[in-house]
């Protein structure tokens, strides 16, 4: 990371020091819709279903357009048919990433998907809807790994120009 971006962060990462137990991993994501829908941040949103996919470094345009589309295809599956649903955005990040438990690097896809709670997201999951679709994710040509959590995200504006983080 550069020392103007450093500069740039060093408000957010004092207060975010005190919550973490060690260092961050910041990357950029792509997101779209962008900006993400209000949704995956306001209160009715208790949990935002966080997942990563990873993929070889070379992952080619048209790969990444096919994992897009299919992403899509299950958002619009989860939408009509999930109780609890509220939101969706993703996109891929633009750093390579470690591939979790490896040495290896990684291009990543980031997609949260808000609910308005984890057991809203589990249900879902045991429904035959979701086993009939969730091969739209896991079926990805040539994917490495999935991790997925549940976080409960905040907007947080800086009092001087207004950016958030």
């Amino acid at each position: 990371m550069s020392v103007a971006c450093l500069r740039a962060y060093k408000p957010f990462f004092e207060g975010l020091g005190t919550l973490l137990s060690g260092p961050p991993a910041l990357y950029h994501a792509h997101f779209d819709p962008h900006p993400p829908p209000a949704a995956l941040t306001d209160s009715s949103s208790l949990a935002t279903e966080t997942i990563t996919l990873y993929f070889p470094p070379s992952y080619s345009s048209e790969d990444q357009k096919e994992v897009e589309t299919n992403v899509q295809k299950l958002i619009d599956v989860i939408a009509k048919h999930a109780d609890g649903y509220k939101a969706s955005v993703g996109g891929w990040v633009e750093e390579e990433l470690p591939l979790p438990g490896e040495s290896e690097k990684a291009k990543a896809y980031v997609g949260l998907i808000a609910w308005v709670s984890v057991e809203a997201h589990l249900r879902f999951r045991e429904t035959q809807v979701f086993k009939d679709n969730i091969h739209f994710l896991r079926g990805a040509k040539d994917l490495k790994t999935v991790r997925m959590v549940h976080v409960s995200f905040k907007e947080v504006k800086s009092g001087s120009g207004g950016a958030s983080w």
